[in-house]
């Protein structure tokens, strides 16, 4: 990963910004560091989601792994603390988000207003994070946000409830979310840029 990094969300084990010339990197006003993330030897990642200063990953172990900002607990760690930033942070020491009993993600939907949903490999849709316009879809005031205190991820995480019989295809999560079912219906749920309810 390379370029802003004031909250580690490069995964490199500090704040070091990484600019790349030509196929090279090299950290402006800092000795040059190694870009390359740690989620723990042997882990290869299959796919990863960025929000505005946060990234998640889904190794090959099913586990996923998330490092950057933390503010509204959109890391999934039961707390507030940036990950990614400072030594000692990453690889094994890194934690795994926990989805509950027997539940993984097989895709991630990440945002730009620091929220994060996963699709399980129970078709639930999990999503945690910033709630600042009710876009975790829990029926739960408006800026509680969910992941940034203890107990509040892993079987306590509740799924969002879509119409019976009804699995999810995609979602696109900014201030609201849109979900495509299977079915081809969409549904959304959130506010809109000027503040309406869906």
């Amino acid at each position: 990963c390379w370029g802003r990094n004031i909250h580690g969300m490069l995964g490199i084990g500090r704040t070091v910004p990484i600019v790349m010339y030509n196929d090279d990197y090299l950290a402006s006003w800092a000795p040059r560091v190694s870009n390359i993330v740690d989620f723990g030897e042997g882990r290869v990642v299959l796919s990863m989601s960025v929000m505005y200063a946060s990234v998640c990953a889904i190794l090959d172990s099913e586990q996923v792994k998330c490092f950057g900002r933390n503010n509204y607990g959109q890391l999934g760690y039961g707390d507030t603390l940036d990950r990614g930033d400072g030594m000692g942070k990453m690889g094994t020491l890194l934690p795994a988000v926990d989805f509950g009993t027997n539940r993984h993600a097989v895709r991630l939907f990440p945002s730009s207003s620091d929220t994060m949903c996963a699709l399980l490999n129970t078709a639930e849709v999990k999503c945690w994070g910033h709630n600042g316009h009710f876009e975790l879809g829990m029926g739960i005031p408006m800026n509680q946000n969910i992941g940034d205190d203890a107990f509040e991820m892993g079987d306590n995480l509740t799924p969002i409830v879509f119409p019976t019989g009804r699995n999810v295809k995609n979602l696109w999560v900014a201030h609201h979310i849109v979900a495509i079912l299977d079915d081809d219906t969409m549904i959304a749920w959130g506010v809109t840029i000027d503040g309406v309810d869906l």
